[in-house]
Parts: structure tokens; sequence; C-alpha cells
């Protein structure tokens, strides 16, 4: 027996493409001084002499780059744990009923967050905010927009799971 609801959104490691975008970073970070380090390599001693500040420079933005997609991936990897186990552990807050939305985000995200509410529960979101929650806004091909009856999990005020129902005729 079904209730009506079909699930939509769930939070997972790979939400929202976050992951993969830290993935990327990290590479860049590690890919391009290692291809730098190579050409360099190739270069006649006296010119690369002459650019060694500069190279070491490159190195410590290098290095730098490399922590902070570091910390960056090990935060997402924690968020994804929790957020995952939440749901499937049902460590959530649920609310249900009717989507009023308050403010829509604009598609070039100038503008600030889209806000809905849902039962007397406010909700806000940006589909440029880089997190493992939803954050698909109506103008980039939402499910939560004015009048659709949800089911939302929640932990805080990130959605980690939306249900719709369709309105029967």
């Amino acid at each position: 027996m079904t209730d009506g609801y079909r699930t939509v959104f769930e939070v997972s490691y790979l939400s929202n493409g976050i992951l993969l975008l830290n993935v990327t970073f990290l590479f860049v970070g590690l890919f391009v001084p290692t291809v730098v380090t190579l050409i360099r390599g190739r270069m006649p001693e006296s010119e690369a002499r002459e650019g060694e500040q500069t190279y070491r420079y490159f190195l410590l933005i290098a290095v730098v780059w490399v922590g902070i997609g570091t910390l960056w991936l090990f935060k997402n990897l924690h968020s994804g744990y929790d957020l995952t186990h939440a749901v499937r552990s049902r460590y959530c807050r649920v609310v249900e009923g009717k989507v009023e939305v308050i403010s829509r985000q604009p598609h070039g995200g100038h503008g600030g967050q889209e806000n809905i509410r849902i039962a007397g529960k406010d909700f806000g979101f940006s589909y440029y905010g880089g997190k493992l929650g939803y954050s698909r806004t109506i103008s980039h091909g939402g499910w939560l927009t004015d009048g659709v009856n949800a089911r939302l999990r929640y932990i805080g005020n990130t959605i980690v799971k939306v249900e719709v129902r369709p309105e029967s005729p």
C-alpha cells in the first residue's frame, strides 16, 4: 500500500554534483603542478634558475590549493555520511503539506536564496549553495513549487528528502 507520495530527491554523497566538483578541484591542484614540474625539468638550467622565485610561489599556491581541496573533501564526506545516515535511520524531522513559495531565486542566482514554507516551517536554499541537501530552485526545474503537496525530511534547515504527491483530479 502506498500513500501516493513519490520520492524526487534523496540526499547522497553525489547530491548536486558537489563531490565531483570537489574531486575536480583537488585533481587540478595535483595535476597542474606535476605538469609544470615536468616541463620545468626539460628546460635548460639557466632558464630554470631565472624562474626559481616564481616556481617557488607557484608550488606554495599549489600546496595551499591541495590543502583546501583536501579539507573540503573531508568536510563533504563527513556531511554526506551524517545526512545519508540520518535518512536511512529516519533520524530527521518530517513536515508535510502544501508548499507556499515565499521568494524565488532568479536563474542567475543573484538576489538571494529560494524561500518556501510548508506547514508553518520555513526553508531556504540556493541552487549555488554548494551543499549536499536539496537545492533545486524553481528556475532550475525544482519540484517545490507553489501549491504542491509535499513531504520533506530535514535536519536543521537542510532538506534531505523530498516526496511529492500529484493532485488527484
